[in-house]
């Protein structure tokens, strides 16, 4: 069994915990005790959420762009390539 929950300090304050347990079984099959692994995923889950507004934030900007917006990677493929750039430039961008 795997998930995540909201648990709270002994001060109150409030993290979001992930938990996995698994059965513990003897040679007959009878399960005896369980093994739970937990880990603080606060900080992990505030960075996801930032991420997500801050996507956000540039698919709104891109979009609503009078000018071409034009991202290349490392090996000089184009990665992104916003409306703008389509009508300026005339060519679409490939929709995956």
């Amino acid at each position: 069994m795997e998930g995540a929950f909201i648990n709270r300090h002994k001060d109150g304050s409030e993290f979001v915990e992930s938990i996995s347990v698994s059965p513990v079984r003897n040679a007959d099959g009878r399960i005896t005790h369980y093994v739970s692994v937990k880990e603080d995923i606060t900080e992990r889950r505030r960075m996801e959420k930032a991420l997500r507004e801050s996507e956000e934030k540039f698919r709104v900007m891109s979009a609503s762009a009078q000018d071409a917006i034009i991202m290349i990677d490392n090996d000089g493929n184009i990665s992104f390539w916003n409306n703008a750039a389509e009508k300026i430039f005339g060519y679409p961008a490939k929709k995956h």
